[in-house]
């Protein structure tokens, strides 16, 4: 054989065997990160359990609702928002100074 064709079958062995060995810790630790935000987000897990039963809030009454649309679309309007200063372009370095 060439040598050619051994180097392509000892890479071939190679990816074949590396990939049997292959291990992850994806499925072990699946969910966790997750798991774990939740429990920092809950001050009290005993009493976010204890209040599961009872219903959620439904939402805002009509006037706060609308105020806080009319402030949504005060703040979306071109112009309502902070002036930015120009961005400064510099195209030489003599520009700069010393």
């Amino acid at each position: 054989m060439s040598r050619s064709i051994w180097t392509t079958v000892l890479l071939g062995l190679a990816l074949l065997l590396s990939s049997a060995c292959h291990s992850s810790n994806v499925e072990k630790y699946w969910g966790e990160a997750f798991h774990a935000n939740v429990r920092k987000q809950t001050d009290d897990p005993a009493l976010a359990t204890a209040n599961a039963s009872q219903p959620p809030p439904q939402g805002l009454d009509g006037r706060s609702a609308e105020a806080a649309m009319a402030d949504y679309r005060r703040a979306q309007q071109p112009g309502s928002g902070p002036s930015l200063p120009l961005p400064m372009i510099v195209t030489d370095t003599e520009s700069l100074g010393p």
